[in-house]
């Protein structure tokens, strides 16, 4: 994946965070995206201390945020209707399909939406 833009799911990162080398050794040269649902929910992570909150926000300053736009509201509009996703799911679903780029995540609810370009991590 170097070079690749590439939306990143939270699960993904908080894997990055607990240590998974392999996953470090995927994304090395990949440009990291995230959707401001996964933003909020690592900065609102409980079981992140308060002591890593620092290196969360040092790793957001390395990603393009990526804000909700009418693009992203329609899109989102239709992921919900057509596959049934709960809204942070296809809030993060559409930022990708909107984008053009590859979502990577560990879950498994991604797979049915047919127009997302989905990299499901197993690790």
């Amino acid at each position: 994946m170097n070079g690749t833009k590439i939306l990143l799911d939270t699960n993904i990162i908080l894997s990055l965070f607990e240590g998974d080398s392999d996953l470090g050794i995927v994304l090395q040269g990949v440009e990291p995206y995230l959707s401001f649902v996964c933003e909020l929910e690592l900065l609102s992570n409980k079981y992140i201390s308060r002591d890593h909150q620092e290196c969360v926000e040092m790793f957001l300053a390395n990603c393009h945020i990526i804000d909700l736009n009418d693009g992203i509201k329609e899109m989102t509009r239709y992921v919900q209707w057509e596959y049934g996703l709960k809204l942070p799911y296809a809030l993060i679903a559409s930022t990708a399909m909107t984008l053009g780029i590859p979502l990577l995540s560990a879950e498994h609810q991604f797979e049915k939406v047919k127009e997302l370009i989905f990299v499901l991590y197993q690790s």
